[in-house]
């Protein structure tokens, strides 16, 4: 998978936890996270430079790091934000 692959699956996992989850007050928190997810998308598809995308992707991993899901479906959208973030170390290299 591409970069903007691996971007995308994670879109559509945090999507699937949002329906998927028995909190509600989990809900707003991932809409933040996809909001914040399509820039860093747009970002990976367009001709911006990877010093913009590790920018965004660091601003991201901050959101996760303030943020607290409690409905245990959310260890989903985090492996797959962890794969994101393998997959844009491999590409600035």
């Amino acid at each position: 998978m591409t970069l903007s692959e691996h971007i995308a699956a994670y879109v559509l996992k945090l999507e699937d936890c949002s329906r998927r989850t028995h909190r509600a007050e989990d809900r707003s928190v991932y809409q933040t996270y996809l909001a914040d997810a399509a820039g860093i998308l747009a970002l990976s598809i367009s001709d911006q430079s990877m010093a913009s995308l590790k920018d965004r992707a660091q601003s991201h991993e901050r959101l996760w790091g303030h943020s607290w899901l409690q409905d245990e479906v959310y260890r989903e959208a985090a492996d797959s934000w962890k794969l994101v973030k393998e997959e844009l170390l491999r590409a600035a290299t």
